[in-house]
């Protein structure tokens, strides 16, 4: 299909036909939680994610992500609640994009690295309840609401769980 013929059906308020061809067959899974939970049933003791010195195996990052899933229910989580992931690139990063998708909310992916400014904004723009996070010092995260921390340990490859519920203010 040209950029015309694409100007065309745009021009004329028409649906665009759909670019998949019609004898491909639609898988029988959706979403990322059923592809993984595929793998874990099928590979579960094969290597899923290596960051570092730490490697787990599908049924550890299961396990691991259904922990943090539990954690973030017990706080309320549930679907389209929104849950800040202040963690670098690593396997604690997978574990808690998986927990938070199986808790049924959605990620907000934040750089550690980012300025201060910045991550405040983001925090509360999208109303931030829940964040997971490694820095012990993240108080400074939020600027007022009543929010919940978990904090995953540097040492250790499963998120320990922080019930402290408390205003956070700048």
């Amino acid at each position: 299909m040209t950029t015309s013929s694409v100007s065309g059906y745009l021009a004329k308020s028409q649906p665009l036909p759909s670019l998949r061809p019609a004898s491909t067959p639609r898988p029988d899974y959706d979403t990322v939680l059923e592809l993984f939970a595929k793998q874990v049933a099928l590979h579960g003791e094969a290597l899923a994610v290596s960051a570092g010195d730490c490697s787990l195996t599908y049924s550890q990052l299961d396990k691991y992500s259904n922990k943090v899933a539990r954690c973030l229910n017990a706080l309320s989580v549930r679907p389209d609640v929104p849950v800040g992931l202040s963690v670098e690139r690593s396997a604690a990063f997978i574990i808690g994009a998986l927990g938070i998708l199986k808790s049924g909310g959605c990620y907000l992916p934040l750089d550690p690295n980012y300025p201060i400014d910045r991550i405040r904004f983001m925090l509360d723009d999208a109303s931030v309840p829940v964040l997971i996070t490694r820095n012990p010092a993240s108080e400074w995260l939020h600027t007022g609401a009543e929010a919940s921390r978990y904090r995953v340990p540097r040492n250790s490859r499963t998120c320990e769980r922080h019930r402290r519920r408390r205003t956070l203010s700048t």
